[in-house]
C-alpha cells in the first residue's frame, strides 16, 4: 500500500460507495461512486470537485466513467440514458453537449448509433434588443433577429447593418423568413398582412397576402417559412374564437395551394403553430402552443406529434429547424435545451447549451452550407454560434484545434 484517499480537506468522507474508477492523463483519479457524483481527485489525493450533473440541481446516477486523449471525463448516466462529457475541470466545455447511445433494434440485432451534439465555435451578443424571438439566416451572411415589433438585420458578427419596423409584434412565434433564392424577405406585418421585400435592405415593399379584417377575421397568421425546396410560403394560421391551428402553403405568387389541418381521422392537428420549418425530405415541422412538434408529410398528412423525452414528460416547444441530416432541432422552455429528433420523432439528444452563454434557448435558425446553427434567447438577449463537429471531423486537417490528438 503506497497510499489512502478517503476524506477531503475538512475530514468529510469523499466517497459512498465507488463503483468505477480511472486515471486521467493530468494524473487525476476519477471515480464513479453512489453518491450520485463523480468524484476527482489529485494525484497526492486531494479533493478537486465532485460533478453531480447537469444543469446543477439535477440529479446523476453514474455507472462507467473513462476519459479521452484530451483529458475530457465521460461518465455513463442511468438516469437520463446518456453519456456526459466534461472536461478535466468539471467546466463542460469541450463538447457543450450529452452524446446519446441510441439503439435500434431491426431483426432482432441490435445497432448502435452515436449522435454528436454540436460544439461551440463562436460566440457574440448582439446589444441592441430586448428580446430574441425568432432567427432566420439571409443572404450575404447575415442574420435576421426577431427583437419585438421590428427585427433587425446583423452580420453574422453581431455588427448592426439595418433594421426594420412594423412587424407583429407578438412575442415566441416566427414572423419572417427568407427566400435564399430569390433574395426576398417575407414578414408579418402588425395588422397581419404578409408583404415581401425583393431586395431586404430596400424600404419598398409588395404585399403577398393581404389580411381582410372583415372576411378575415377568424384567422390570422402567426408565423411563416419560405421553402428552400420549392420557393413556396408556409403559413401557420390561428383562429381567433377558438383554440384551432392550419397551416396553409401558398405558391410564390400568393396563390393558396394546400390547406393542412387535420389528421387521418379528422380531428385537428395544431392548437396555435408558434413556429414552422420544413424538412428536407418534404415534411412540414410546426412547433405548437399545445407543447408538441407536429409532422406532417408534403401531402399534408400527419406523421406524427413529438412531445417530449421520456414520453411521459412534457415539452414546451419554441424555436424549432431542421439540419443537413433531416435531424428536428426544437427549443424546450422546460429543460433549457435543445432536443435533437430524427425525421421519423425519435429523441436523439439534448444539445446542452448553457455553458456557452444562453439561459433558456427561444429561437434557431440552421446554415446548411456551413453547418452552423445560431441559437438565440429572449431571456438574456444573446445569440450563440455552434458548428457540427463529428469524429470524422475530428480526424481531418478540417479542424486544427484537434490536429495529431487523435489516430485512426
Amino acid at each position: 500500500m503506497v497510499q489512502t484517499i478517503q476524506y477531503n480537506e475538512e475530514g468529510l468522507g469523499i466517497f459512498k460507495y465507488p463503483r468505477y474508477i480511472t486515471e486521467n492523463n493530468n494524473g487525476d483519479m476519477v471515480v464513479s461512486d453512489t453518491s450520485g457524483a463523480v468524484v476527482v481527485t489529485d494525484c497526492a489525493g486531494k479533493f478537486r470537485f465532485a460533478y453531480t450533473g447537469y444543469p446543477q440541481g439535477t440529479a446523476l446516477d453514474p455507472l462507467g466513467v473513462s476519459t479521452d486523449a484530451l483529458s475530457n471525463i465521460l461518465v455513463s448516466d442511468y438516469y437520463t440514458r446518456t453519456i456526459h462529457v466534461i472536461d478535466k475541470d468539471d467546466q463542460n466545455k469541450h463538447c457543450d453537449a450529452v452524446i446519446q447511445m441510441q439503439h435500434d433494434v431491426v431483426d432482432g440485432t441490435c445497432s448502435k448509433k452515436q449522435i454528436f451534439a454540436p460544439a461551440l465555435q463562436n460566440y457574440f451578443i448582439v446589444t441592441n434588443f430586448k428580446r430574441c424571438s425568432h432567427l432566420s439566416y439571409g443572404i450575404s451572411d447575415c442574420l435576421l433577429i426577431n427583437v419585438g415589433n421590428k427585427f433587425i438585420i446583423t452580420s453574422t458578427s453581431g455588427e448592426t447593418i439595418h433594421h426594420i419596423d412594423g412587424l407583429r409584434s407578438d412575442a415566441r412565434s416566427g414572423s419572417h423568413s427568407m427566400n435564399l433564392s430569390r433574395e426576398e424577405l417575407f414578414f408579418i406585418e402588425k395588422d397581419y398582412n404578409i408583404v415581401k421585400l425583393s431586395k431586404y435592405k430596400e424600404k419598398t415593399k409588395t404585399t403577398f397576402i393581404k389580411y381582410i379584417q372583415e372576411t378575415d377575421s377568424a384567422w390570422r397568421p402567426w408565423c411563416l417559412y419560405c421553402s428552400q425546396i420549392t420557393d413556396d410560403v408556409l403559413v401557420g394560421m390561428k383562429k381567433l374564437d377558438r383554440i384551432q391551428g392550419k397551416v396553409i402553403r401558398y405558391n410564390n405568387l400568393g396563390e393558396e395551394i394546400q390547406e393542412i389541418q387535420h389528421n387521418e381521422i379528422g380531428s385537428d392537428i395544431y392548437n396555435t403553430p408558434r413556429y414552422i420549418t420544413e424538412n428536407i425530405n418534404g415534411d412540414v415541422v410546426v412547433s405548437d402552443s399545445t407543447g408538441a412538434v407536429v409532422v406532417t408529410d408534403r401531402e399534408g398528412r400527419h406523421r406524427f406529434s413529438y412531445k417530449g423525452h421520456p414520453p411521459e414528460s412534457k415539452l414546451a416547444s419554441l424555436g424549432i429547424c431542421t439540419d443537413t441530416l433531416s435531424h428536428i432541432l426544437v427549443c424546450d422552455e422546460l429543460t433549457h435545451a435543445v432536443q435533437m429528433l430524427d425525421k421519423d420523432g425519435h429523441f436523439l439528444s439534448n444539445l446542452l447549451i448553457k455553458p456557452s452563454g444562453i439561459v433558456s434557448p427561444s429561437c434557431l435558425c440552421y446554415d446548411v452550407n456551413a453547418d452552423l446553427l445560431w441559437v438565440g434567447s429572449d431571456v438574456n438577449y444573446s445569440v450563440c454560434l455552434y458548428k457540427y463537429i463529428s469524429k470524422q471531423d475530428l480526424l481531418t486537417d478540417e479542424n486544427p484545434e484537434y490536429e495529431d490528438k487523435y489516430e485512426e
